[in-house]
């Protein structure tokens, strides 16, 4: 007849029992906290990104599009203080051989507090480029996109011979704009392009 000895856990064991238990829910924790931040990184830069591109496609579009010559310029910009506008103008009728048709779209950079890019048509009062932001706020017009955390959002580049080479729109911005740039809780990232409009007499 064979008798077995049955014995009860110590308190010895017990103890490394529950230090090892506690060692790796520590870990799981941990693992499960770098994986929230993980996401959280991942959808604040997501949905900024989202916002440049949506941004960047609109601007680079009228870019695209402007009509003009060195003797009648159909890009325009006013940069004084914290105030930078830029205007582009496009041929809406087809009439490529007159200006007097054509109509304007601007990107104003409000600096009233709120950084916000305007894109605004046909400025009111007509003085291209806008000078105030009040000139977009009643244009016919105005769609308002992100805030941007660097004022020089465009340069205009010309030759040798002072003739327009390209524009190039840069983009800067941030997650919260409220606070200062962060890697992980306020990413910022940067949009940069350079349009050559094909129609612009050179």
């Amino acid at each position: 007849m064979n008798t077995r000895t049955h014995k009860a856990l110590t308190l010895t064991e017990l103890l490394v029992s529950t230090v090892l238990i506690s060692i790796v829910m520590v870990g799981v924790a941990s693992f499960s906290f770098v994986i929230k931040q993980l996401q959280s990184t991942t959808d604040k830069s997501g949905l900024l990104s989202m916002r440049l591109s949506a941004a960047m496609n609109r601007m680079g579009r009228d870019a695209l599009l402007t009509v003009g010559d060195p003797a009648s310029p159909g890009i325009l910009s006013y940069s004084s203080g914290v105030t930078r506008s830029i205007c582009f103008r496009h041929d809406v009728d087809n009439t490529p051989l007159t200006y007097a048709d054509d109509e304007w779209i601007c990107y104003f950079y409000d600096s009233g507090g709120t950084n916000i890019l305007k894109r605004c048509d046909n400025p009111d009062p007509p003085s291209i480029p806008p000078g105030a932001d009040a000139q977009c706020d009643t244009a016919a017009d105005v769609q308002t996109f992100l805030s941007l955390s660097n004022i020089n959002f465009f340069n205009i580049v010309y030759n040798a011979e002072l003739r327009l080479d390209y524009v190039e729109i840069t983009l800067t911005s941030r997650y919260d704009m409220t606070k200062a740039a962060h890697v992980i809780e306020n990413p910022e990232q940067v949009l940069t392009i350079q349009i050559s409009p094909p129609n612009y007499g050179r």
